[in-house]
């Protein structure tokens, strides 16, 4: 089960993120913010499709409910003082 909880049960977690570069050449992917620690591998990519991927309905906990609402908003977010743990 892929969760975003500071302690993860399992170490998978599920993240849009933006896709800022392909190498082709090399064979790397250069992702714009992720919630993973840098070098960590990526086991999958799919792309986003809003009639699968969105939700219009939901609730998030209190710990995290001033995060952005937003891919794009995220960005701009002061992410570093955010977890340290």
């Amino acid at each position: 089960m892929a969760t975003r909880s500071p302690i993860r049960p399992n170490p998978i977690a599920l993240t849009a993120v933006e896709v800022v570069h392909i190498d082709f050449e090399e064979g790397i992917i250069r992702l714009g913010y992720i919630d993973a620690n840098d070098a960590t591998p990526v086991l999958d990519i799919k792309p986003y499709t809003s009639s699968l991927d969105r939700a219009e309905n939901f609730k998030v906990p209190n710990w995290c409910a001033h995060w952005p609402n937003s891919l794009e908003e995220s960005g701009e977010f002061d992410w570093e003082n955010e977890f340290n743990f």
